[in-house]
């Protein structure tokens, strides 16, 4: 009886052991090394998806970014495993920073766990050590989210991974497209109601119904359009105590805008990916954390977060020295 499962157990084990050197999909978390040691590192690309834990108001899940993530991710797995490359899935980070909360400068918010950008920022550069020395070339994070602190943290640990280990590590969302809105299917007095909306308005709530309709409140079509016309009333609007954890006009919401949306965000990707495959050169194409931190009307928003996070940290600091906690 035991020699007999022993020997199914090795063949079982053959069997994995020979998939894993086709173009096919695995996850990090399922093989062992063994299989991971067969893996072609030339072949190879490993994909990262992260979604912070951010208060998207009373009509969305906190994490709206992750669900969303992971489904391009996962899209984008399967398609660069039909075009003849081995993926290598690992599970979802649910860690970033810069909720949108702190727009308004309310750094506390229910539904908002984030950690500060040097936090993720040695995150992911631990992963990029990791699998470096493991020889692994090719790693795309699918971590968006709009915090311009959040999208530098990842940018710098991907030219980290570039400039020691030689290799590719993108943070795709990180490019910036015109493909996280589709403006053309609201009228003119749609757009003029959801105004300038970077967070749970119409366009998020989209797509969150056509990803997870279970999850968006069945009264989002009552939801009071919270319309500002720039950075500046954002500000303003987000400050109030009753702000509502959301700008723009999410009762505007629908599934076909979220297919629409989730189409030209995946395909964004895909296009960004494949260029990278091909050997293309990205540092001419445009990044939100550059762009952000160079436009005027965000340096106050930027300001006071970093004004917070280095107020967590110094509080976090003097607990270790006080208690002698130090690693």
């Amino acid at each position: 009886m035991v020699n007999s499962s022993m020997r199914s157990l090795a063949i079982l084990s053959l069997i994995a052991s020979a998939s894993v050197a086709g173009a096919e999909v695995f996850h990090i978390a399922e093989l062992n090394t063994r299989q991971i040691l067969e893996l072609d590192r030339d072949r190879t690309i490993v994909i990262i998806p992260g979604g912070i834990l951010e208060e998207h108001g009373p009509y969305l899940p906190s994490m709206s970014d992750g669900y969303v993530n992971l489904d391009e991710s996962n899209r984008l797995a399967g398609d660069l495993s039909d075009r003849g490359w081995t993926t290598v899935m690992f599970p979802l980070i649910p860690l970033g920073s810069g909720g949108a909360n702190e727009v308004g400068g309310q750094q506390v918010f229910p539904g908002t766990y984030a950690i500060r950008p040097d936090t993720l920022r040695a995150i992911f550069m631990d992963l990029a050590t990791e699998l470096g020395e493991q020889r692994f070339r090719y790693i795309f994070v699918l971590h968006g989210h709009g915090s311009p602190a959040h999208n530098l943290a990842l940018d710098q640990a991907g030219q980290y991974f570039r400039d020691e280990y030689g290799g590719e590590m993108h943070n795709l969302a990180g490019y910036l497209t015109d493909s996280f809105s589709a403006p053309e299917l609201l009228t003119e007095d749609e757009l003029a109601e959801n105004g300038f909306s970077v967070h749970a308005g119409v366009m998020e709530t989209s797509h969150l119904i056509h990803l997870r309709p279970d999850l968006v409140g069945p009264d989002v079509g009552q939801a009071e359009p919270v319309t500002g016309q720039g950075i500046a009333d954002l500000m303003e609007l987000a400050a109030e105590a009753d702000w509502p954890g959301y700008f723009g006009s999410p009762r505007l919401a629908t599934a076909d805008i979220g297919h629409a949306i989730a189409e030209k965000r995946y395909r964004a990707n895909l296009e960004l990916a494949l260029r990278v495959l091909d050997g293309d050169d990205l540092s001419d194409t445009p990044r939100w954390s550059v762009i952000a931190y160079q436009r005027e009307e965000t340096q106050a928003v930027i300001s006071g977060s970093r004004a917070e996070h280095s107020r967590r940290a110094g509080r976090q600091n003097a607990w270790i020295r006080r208690t002698g906690s130090e690693l």
